[in-house]
């Protein structure tokens, strides 16, 4: 569950490090349409090790060797795109202000930090399931709840956490924790009934505990935000932080992906479009309203998937109301 031991620790590196030099091979072989000689590859990877020193430290700022990195799973593509967007200021940089420049790092680099982002996320979400490390950590869960029971369950069914034991205690036993037991501890740190015992936290605050919030835990374990949890002052802590990453991401979606994809189903048109129409007789396309960016209101045109006259209901399963 957690990179405990300097074998855990030594086994990130490697990898981190072992497939960066591979998506340079790789961002070479895509830019050239063919494999690098050994010579092409050897004048590239001896610029690129000395990034490759700096970009683990910035992995290493940015969270990606914490040991809540296992739990907070849902955390590692965000935290490796950020890094990644400061390596490929920092490699155009080098490359811009360094004898090396001649080697036209423009499309490689580029071409580099997309190939790399791609193998790192599934290195450290897929392939590192494979390794197996040390002994199975303990948790201690404070406070009751539905949500805190669904996390139980889930870290104790579940074996890619590699828990060893969960112990749940009341809010108010925080003086009965044995902090050469637990590694993570999990509780509501939002709640009015911990507030008060803020400073029996602050008394292992300095051992090698994890404080998680349980919140925190539930969204990235289930990928979703229990309603309970969500809200005012939960809309206050986490929409605008997460709005500058999201905006981002979604602009690169959009260019390099929606886009293209995009003009390609535009020969698809007409089929739907005929389909549609000799469906029932009905217009192709219907105009909605919706609420865009900074609250703006905003029209989009759809291809009609519902009946002429829907009454506007929800849509049930096998609804009668949804065209063919």
């Amino acid at each position: 569950m957690n990179i405990s031991s300097k074998k855990e620790y030594l086994t990130y590196f490697v990898g981190d490090i072992f497939f960066f030099v591979v998506s340079l091979w790789l961002a070479l072989s895509l830019r050239h349409f063919s494999f690098p000689t050994k010579e092409f590859f050897m004048e590239h990877i001896v610029p690129f090790s000395f990034l490759f020193a700096i970009w683990i430290i910035i992995f290493f700022i940015a969270g990606l060797y914490d040991k809540q990195t296992a739990i907070l799973r849902k955390k590692i593509p965000a935290r490796v795109i950020n890094a990644q967007i400061i390596n490929g200021a920092i490699g155009v940089l080098f490359f811009y202000l360094s004898p090396y420049s001649d080697i036209a790092p423009k499309t490689n680099l580029f071409l580099y930090i997309l190939v790399s982002s791609i193998l790192i996320i599934s290195w450290r979400l897929t392939l590192v399931r494979f390794f197996k490390f040390g002994r199975k950590q303990s948790v201690t869960v404070l406070g009751e709840s539905k949500e805190i029971d669904e996390i139980i369950q889930e870290l104790k069914e579940n074996k890619k956490y590699n828990v060893d034991s969960i112990e749940q205690l009341r809010v108010d036993d925080i003086k009965k924790i044995d902090t050469s037991k637990p590694l993570f501890i999990i509780a509501d740190f939002q709640s009015k009934k911990i507030k008060p015992l803020l400073s029996d936290f602050y008394k292992i605050f300095f051992s090698e505990i994890v404080f998680l919030d349980v919140q925190e835990v539930y969204e990235n374990l289930f990928e979703k935000i229990s309603l309970s949890m969500a809200d005012e002052q939960w809309l206050l802590r986490n929409i605008y932080s997460r709005r500058n990453l999201y905006s981002l991401v979604k602009r690169m979606v959009d260019v390099f992906i929606a886009l293209p994809i995009g003009l390609i189903s535009l020969i698809l048109y007409p089929g739907i479009s005929l389909a549609i129409k000799l469906d029932d007789g009905g217009p192709v396309f219907i105009v909605q309203d919706r609420i865009g960016q900074k609250g703006k209101r905003i029209k989009i045109v759809k291809f009609r998937s519902m009946k002429v006259n829907d009454r506007g209901a929800w849509v049930k399963e096998k609804d009668e109301r949804i065209t063919r």
